[in-house]
C-alpha cells in the first residue's frame, strides 16, 4: 500500500513536470522569418544621426555565412517624434549594452547606415509577429551613447 502511494505521487510529479515543460517550451520560440524591405519605408536620419529608444530586441539565432545573412531586429521609437522604427542589424552580435533597461537610447549615425545585402532580411521573431503597415526602417549598426 505504501509503495503504491509513493508510485502514485511519483507518477503525478512526472506528469506535472512533463506538462509544464511542454506548455512552456513554445512561449518564447522565435521562427526564422523573411521580411521584404519593399513592403517597408526607409527611415531618414534627423541630421547626421538619430537617437532611438529600444522597445524590443529580437536577436539573430544563427551565424551569417556566405550564402545566408541573418539580422538582429530592434523595434525602437525615435526620440525626436516617437515614431516606431525597425532597425535591422545584419550579421552583428547584439551588444550587452542593448539589454540595459535604464539607458536604452541608441544612435544611428550616417556612417553606420548600411545598404542591405538583399531586398529581403531574415530575422527571428514570434510566429504571430505582424509588421505594421507603413513602418520605417534603418539597416544599420547601432551605436551606444556611452561609446561616443
Amino acid at each position: 500500500m505504501k509503495q503504491s502511494y509513493i508510485l502514485s505521487i511519483l507518477f503525478v510529479t512526472i506528469l506535472f513536470v512533463a506538462i509544464s515543460v511542454l506548455s512552456c517550451s513554445n512561449k518564447d520560440t522565435n521562427v526564422e522569418t523573411i521580411i521584404l524591405l519593399s513592403n517597408l519605408n526607409e527611415a531618414q536620419l534627423d541630421s547626421s544621426w538619430t537617437l532611438l529608444n529600444i522597445i524590443k530586441i529580437y536577436p539573430k539565432q544563427k551565424e551569417c555565412n556566405k550564402s545566408k545573412k541573418y539580422a538582429n531586429l530592434y523595434i525602437c521609437s525615435k526620440v525626436s517624434n516617437g515614431d516606431t522604427v525597425y532597425v535591422f542589424e545584419e550579421c552583428e552580435k547584439v551588444s550587452h549594452l542593448a539589454f540595459d533597461t535604464i539607458h536604452n537610447t541608441v544612435v544611428v549615425n550616417k556612417d553606420n547606415v548600411r545598404v542591405p545585402s538583399s531586398d529581403k532580411i531574415t530575422v527571428f521573431v514570434p510566429i504571430n509577429f505582424k509588421i505594421k503597415s507603413n513602418i520605417r526602417y534603418f539597416s544599420a549598426k547601432l551605436g551606444f551613447l556611452n561609446e561616443y
